[in-house]
């Protein structure tokens, strides 16, 4: 199948400022969401999403245009999420993730049970999180999941395993209800 941005490519790696901007333009959402869902926070996703654009358009010249463009990007996303990651301080729980107080009224409970996710995703190490991210939240396949993450599929089936029990065990509460 061929890449649609293949074109569009071409001209960026010569140095066409428009095509460049053109493909920062097309993929922006794209990285935007996969750093929000590993990151489950605005600004730092948007400044992910930043690094991300800017190293895709540095590292476009090396870029071999037999490989494919968008699971490339993704990586890179991925990667700067991660580095995001690693510079927080330990956290247990996502900014702007704290618990609030318990209702049982539907939508409100429907929001706590969100928050309760966010928090718990948060508390999985950081290759679960990336893969649960991913996989779960973003809908990736196996594959997709595993190119973005750079190691095999079943690999990512580890991670995805790993952080379904461990997500089980921190939301215990809310599962037993």
């Amino acid at each position: 199948m061929a890449d649609p941005d293949r074109d569009l490519i071409a001209k960026a790696k010569s140095g066409d400022r428009a095509a460049r901007e053109r493909l920062v333009r097309a993929h922006r959402h794209d990285v935007y969401r996969i750093t929000c869902a590993i990151l489950g926070d605005h600004d730092d996703a948007q400044d992910a999403t930043q690094e991300a654009l800017v190293r895709m358009l540095r590292g476009l010249s090396s870029f071999d245009e037999r490989r494919d463009f968008r699971a490339w990007l993704r990586r890179i996303a991925v990667n700067c999420a991660i580095n995001v990651l690693r510079s927080r301080p330990d956290e247990t729980e996502l900014p702007g993730a704290s618990p609030a107080a318990s209702n049982p009224g539907g939508a409100a409970q429907a929001q706590e049970m969100q928050r309760a996710v966010r928090r718990a995703l948060a508390r999985l190490p950081e290759r679960q999180r990336v893969a649960m991210s991913l996989f779960g939240l973003q809908e990736m396949d196996l594959r997709a999941t595993a190119e973005a993450m750079g190691c095999a599929e079943g690999t990512v089936k580890s991670h995805l395993h790993r952080a379904r029990a461990k997500l089980r065990e921190i939301l215990s509460d809310w599962l037993e209800d």
